[in-house]
């Protein structure tokens, strides 16, 4: 059989449905369901939330070896965000949960804007699971209420490393995260490392840092982070003392860039066979990563 009549109505402008859905192609059951579906996902799109399939007419007409397809979507009206609830949370606050998913009270539904708050409050690791359920009716004024729904994780998590060298000795290192330090999914990390222990290329180095991270400091998809560095580099023909600390954001501009921009302040003492000196230095730290 081959398709002959195929007719989906009503359809939003701009509905992009699969080009062999038409007469004279082959007659597929799954391509009557993709093209229904593109057709009510396009509808989703366009903010008619409850969009669904009405009905449907289809007819084998064996003389011809045709099939005649008609389906009628019902739209429904086109709603905004309505009321939203947060369920599943014991440690992490409501409101910081809400700040986070950013989803735009009031403004025209969007399918993408539900995506985007599962994956920011994902993206935390304070959850292991996120889900944006939304409700079975319409709310008042053609609203659709959702239904945040998360599991959290546990809050606290540990590791550490040995690495041994002939040469360059013993390496331990460790670290220590809170994924909820202050009740709005911060993430809180103190990591330590103490190299070259009995290696043969200089002294014994060490480094201990701590890293605070704050989502949805200006927005939903910028988050703030302050991070600190202590430090040795004891090398056969110099070394270093150093201290960092820096603060500022991250953005999100699209789903494959990101870019961070601070200020800091380092200061140093060195030793090397030039002397002894000490300096001071303000920065401003500037990075973008496209994935």
């Amino acid at each position: 059989f081959t398709f002959g009549e195929t007719n989906i109505s009503p359809m939003v402008e701009g509905t992009v449905i699969p080009d062999n859905f038409a007469t004279g192609e082959t007659a597929e059951a799954k391509v009557v369901g993709v093209a229904v579906s593109d057709a009510i996902d396009a509808w989703r799109d366009a903010g008619h939330a409850k969009a669904e399939r009405a009905g449907q007419s289809i007819t084998a007409r064996h003389a011809d070896q045709q099939l005649n397809v008609n389906v009628t979507l019902a739209p429904g009206p086109q709603l905004t965000f309505g009321a939203l609830t947060i369920s599943g949370n014991e440690a992490v606050r409501s409101d910081r949960i809400a700040a986070i998913a950013g989803l735009p009270i009031g403004k025209v539904y969007s399918p993408e804007e539900i995506t985007e708050a599962e994956r920011r409050l994902r993206e935390t690791g304070a959850f292991d699971s996120v889900a944006a359920v939304e409700a079975d009716g319409i709310g008042p004024n053609d609203t659709l209420p959702i239904d945040l729904q998360v599991v959290e994780s546990k809050p606290r998590r540990f590791g550490f490393g040995l690495e041994l060298s002939s040469i360059e000795g013993l390496r331990v290192s460790s670290y220590w995260m809170h994924r909820n330090f202050l009740g709005g999914a911060e993430r809180f990390r103190v990591d330590g490392e103490i190299s070259g222990i009995g290696g043969t290329t200089g002294g014994v180095d060490y480094t201990i840092g701590a890293n605070l991270e704050r989502p949805a400091i200006f927005g939903p998809d910028t988050d703030g982070f302050i991070r600190s560095q202590l430090s040795r580099e004891d090398e056969p023909d110099y070394r270093v003392d150093q201290f960092t600390i820096e603060a500022g954001f991250t953005r999100t501009i699209n789903d494959t860039l990101d870019v961070q921009a601070g200020i800091g302040f380092l200061t140093a003492q060195e030793v090397s066979n030039l002397g002894e000196r000490s300096y001071s230095l303000l920065t401003l730290p500037l990075e973008a990563t496209l994935d």
